[in-house]
């Protein structure tokens, strides 16, 4: 995997994203969307989110899959994250205004950093909850059920998940949690 982290798939070297925007609604139909079975596991728009094992603030052991049936919002950071750290306030905003929605699901992986580093310096600032992902060092390689799945070593990675673990937004190495993380949050939230 490069160390550039892409946000679209292509198609035939047309950006998918791109030429699905640009055709009339009526046009989109069941034929341009791959089914759930056959999409692939990654960190790609239209991929399935891989089933990263984490730990709960709780102590409790939990996973991505327990995610399914609602609208998640997956984040990969470090306090040493200039970006990171201005994105985690649009993290609590979303956090306190959806956490009672049995919709909505928010998980804080730390990532390229210790847990309790990060959690010390987090803990001082936000009320939402940060879990421990594993992936302290370099290489970020999370726990899945029967393995391993490598992340790209940089902060921060951000994703928001379908009720079937897909990928519906994702945007890495930039601030996260703007306007279209929003929509997309919201469009999605109507739809679940």
């Amino acid at each position: 995997m490069s160390h550039r982290f892409r946000q679209q798939t292509t198609l035939s070297g047309i950006d998918r994203r791109l030429l699905l925007q640009a055709l009339p609604a009526s046009l989109l139909g069941a034929t341009f969307i791959r089914p759930a079975a056959a999409r692939d596991i990654g960190l790609r728009f239209g991929d399935i989110f891989p089933d990263v094992i984490y730990r709960h603030p709780s102590g409790e052991k939990r996973s991505i899959h327990q995610l399914s049936g609602t609208i998640s919002f997956v984040y990969l950071w470090a306090s040493w994250c200039p970006i990171c750290a201005d994105d985690l306030v649009n993290m609590e905003w979303y956090y306190k205004k959806y956490k009672d929605n049995p919709k909505f699901s928010l998980v804080a992986l730390n990532l390229l950093e210790a847990y309790d580093k990060g959690v010390a310096w987090a803990g001082r600032r936000f009320t939402m909850p940060f879990s421990d992902s594993g992936m302290a060092a370099k290489p970020a390689v999370a726990a899945v059920p029967g393995g391993s799945y490598g992340f790209p070593n940089f902060t921060p990675q951000f994703f928001i998940l379908n009720g079937a673990r897909e990928i519906v937004h994702v945007t890495a190495s930039r601030r996260n949690g703007g306007n279209d993380a929003l929509q997309v949050l919201e469009r999605e939230l109507k739809i679940a």
